[in-house]
């Protein structure tokens, strides 16, 4: 695994690879940053990488300007390893090591640009994550949310020319590569 491209592009990353944690593949993490060019300026960008796993969303990110990324997931080893792969890129990043809902509810009231949700697959984590941070209105506005996951999720497809319709959540893309499904998500 690797950083794809900005200025950190090429270095390899440390992984943690286990039954639970399992890297996005470096093709899959390449085609969701090509689709976020075209919905999001990541120049000075304040990014949320929820289920971390080893941080390649949000050091990806951090490599292409990102001004701020915060990492969090609630296996110790795999803090362990984004702090290592923080240092080898000279990221200075915040790396909070708490189940996601604590995560969210001790961020309270920032707003992100860009937040990744790359949970466990198999789990409703996703759903309960984009709840949480609609409720609490931590996408900042024309944000967009990215959620990997393995499962279709019960959210309306919109599309980006149609105007918003009261407060909702709705998918402007979605991707599939294999089994995995990409998620990019807008409040609406």
């Amino acid at each position: 695994m690797r950083i794809i491209a900005g200025n950190r592009r090429g270095k390899k990353l440390f992984e943690k690879v286990d039954a639970i944690t399992r890297p996005t593949k470096d093709r899959v993490r390449e085609s969701v940053f090509d689709v976020l060019a075209g919905l999001i300026d990541l120049n000075g960008a304040k990014v949320l990488d929820l289920f971390a796993g080893c941080g390649a969303y949000g050091l990806e990110s951090y490599s292409r300007a990102a001004a701020e990324v915060i990492f969090n997931d609630s296996d110790r080893a795999a803090c362990e390893v984004i702090k290592k792969n923080c240092k080898l890129i000279e990221c200075s990043a915040v790396t909070m090591n708490l189940d996601f809902r604590e995560a969210l509810g001790k961020l309270g009231t920032r707003k992100f640009d860009l937040i990744f949700l790359d949970p466990p697959y198999r789990t409703d984590f996703s759903m309960e994550a984009i709840e949480i941070i609609k409720r609490t209105n931590m996408l900042a506005e024309n944000g967009v949310i990215v959620v990997e996951t393995e499962q279709e999720l019960k959210i309306p497809l919109r599309d980006e020319g149609v105007a918003p319709q009261g407060d909702g959540v709705g998918v402007l893309i979605l991707k599939k590569y294999g089994r995995t499904l990409v998620y990019f998500v807008k409040f609406v």
